[in-house]
């Protein structure tokens, strides 16, 4: 998802100080260190970034030589789009041996990239299972045509983009709109105005950086408002409404609350516009140059920041690219806490199978769910369903999803899914088998009636795991089995008669 992180990466101790570290590249302007740590990587003019789902960042190189490169959660650095050549070619190849053009790009939830191959024009796609890129929109034409019609058909000069969680991708056009590629393949103008700078909200809000302003787009009816920018780019202070300040805008990313981030450009900060609609600096003293690693971030001096991304977190990532780094803003914790609610059967028949649903959102890619009876836990799953065998009683299942993998959640109990008695098995006394058996109550408390038509020579009880709980023998016709030692659940017996025939009951155990 662009510039907003669903899993940790390269997290330091947390504190609540603003503390800038360099991350990756050491000031070089020549690419190298593919394979190795990224501290110790070359990384030419940086811009743009973006993150996957499994915590991987990404930025672009540009020097002449566009590459996309990847930073993984353990900091190793691999080049992961581009071949070093300023051109076009490779579709329907690898990726690293493809030449591209781009400006911007976007990583979804898989790591499928989508990349804005501005001077190619061309939106080309990385596949992330097969690592092979190929052209979804444009056809080199550099001009802008074709809305209501298959994207791949239109012509397009592509300059900024950003995917939503559903696959739609939404890209800025140099002519002059933003425009919308579904999940179809359909292209169609949303808005008019480019951008350079967007992203998404997890509402699905498009926010879309107009040069000296910021917008916020309602992604179904194209409505535009502007948050933030007065159309001039000389800085003017902080702690204001951010529809009051001055600043030209470069990259835009959104954390998890809803806070915006701006890299201004021409300002050398990167600024948050909080909920609240004031806007404040989190790195750069407005000094065009390479200073302040280990301290406070405000005080620190970056050069031309191009791009900037946001942790899961709170943690700023930004494209330093006048300094050919990636350096880190750590934040104050941003602690989410996801919520859980469950659903299904409501009554059921002791003994029957029940089916609970549990609606998950907010606790990442990767979670596990504690299921529990009255507190008390039976099982774990790690996908949002379970089915267990209905007690005695009225049962009351709550579910605790805990968060796993690397991520600023919290964990959190479910609300309680109570399932009644009810049915007609509750009813059922007399339970009637073939060879004239009967089994009597069913449900039973301390002892079950047995009876058959010939002698019954033996009893043999097991739980559903297929565990033996007793076996008895006897010679006659009918038998009173003690149940008191057994636990409240469901079990099997098998009745054998005197002729060897062998009748099966399923029976339900109460208090």
């Amino acid at each position: 998802m662009k510039k907003v992180m669903l899993l940790l990466l390269l997290l330091p101790v947390l504190t609540h100080a603003q503390i800038i570290t360099t991350i990756a590249g050491n000031g070089s302007n020549v690419f190298s260190g593919d394979g190795g740590p990224a501290t110790a990587a070359h990384t030419p003019q940086t811009f743009g970034g973006a993150f996957d789902g499994s915590g991987n960042y990404y930025f672009v190189e540009e020097a002449g030589a566009p590459r996309i490169r990847k930073i993984t959660p353990l900091g190793i650095i691999t080049t992961v789009v581009g071949n070093g050549i300023y051109g076009y070619s490779g579709d329907g190849f690898p990726a690293t041996a493809a030449a591209i053009k781009n400006s911007f790009f976007d990583v979804d939830a898989v790591g499928n990239i989508y990349i804005a191959d501005m001077n190619n024009y061309r939106v080309r796609k990385v596949d992330v299972s097969t690592g092979i890129i190929n052209t979804i929109a444009g056809n080199g034409t550099a001009t802008s045509t074709g809305d209501g019609g298959p994207a791949s058909a239109a012509t397009i000069t592509p300059i900024d983009l950003c995917v939503d969680g559903y696959g739609n991708l939404f890209v800025s056009d140099e002519a002059g709109s933003i425009r919308k590629i579904s999940t179809t393949g359909t292209i169609n103008t949303l808005v008019s105005g480019s951008a350079l700078g967007m992203c998404l909200d997890r509402f699905g809000n498009l926010y879309a950086g107009g040069n000296l302003w910021v917008f916020k787009i309602d992604t179904v009816t194209g409505h535009k408002d502007t948050i933030g920018g007065t159309g001039i780019a000389t800085y003017n202070g902080d702690e204001i409404p951010a529809t009051t300040a001055n600043f030209k805008v470069y990259d835009l990313a959104i954390d998890p609350i809803g806070n915006l981030y701006v890299a201004t450009y021409s300002g050398q900060r990167i600024r948050k516009i909080d909920t609240s609609g004031i806007i404040h600096t989190i790195a750069g003293d407005g000094t065009g140059a390479y200073l302040g690693d280990g301290g406070a971030a405000t005080a620190a001096e970056i050069f031309d920041p191009e791009g900037v991304a946001v942790d899961v977190c709170g943690n700023v990532y930004v494209a330093d690219l006048g300094n050919n780094r990636i350096r880190m803003v750590t934040q104050p914790p941003i602690i989410i806490t996801p919520s859980i609610s469950i659903t299904g059967t409501t009554i059921a028949a002791t003994g029957s199978t029940v089916t609970v649903n549990a609606t998950v959102s907010s606790a990442g890619s990767s979670y596990d769910i504690h299921w529990m009876n009255h507190g008390i836990e039976f099982t774990t799953t790690t996908v949002p369903i379970v089915t267990y065998t209905k007690g005695t009683g009225t049962d009351t299942i709550t579910a605790r999803i805990v968060p796993t993998g690397y991520g600023c959640w919290d964990s959190t109990t479910s609300a309680g899914h109570v399932v009644s008695v009810g049915g007609s098995s509750e009813y059922l006394q007399t339970l009637t088998l073939r060879g004239g058996v009967s089994v009597y109550p069913n449900p039973a408390h301390d002892e079950v009636n047995v009876t058959a038509a010939n002698k019954i020579t033996g009893i043999i009880i097991t739980n559903l795991l297929g565990q033996q709980m007793c076996a008895m023998q006897y010679r006659s016709t009918s038998v009173q089995v003690d149940m008191r030692g057994m636990p409240v659940g469901v079990y099997f017996m098998k009745v054998t008669d005197e002729d060897g025939l062998e009748t099966v009951a399923r029976v339900v155990k109460n208090n």
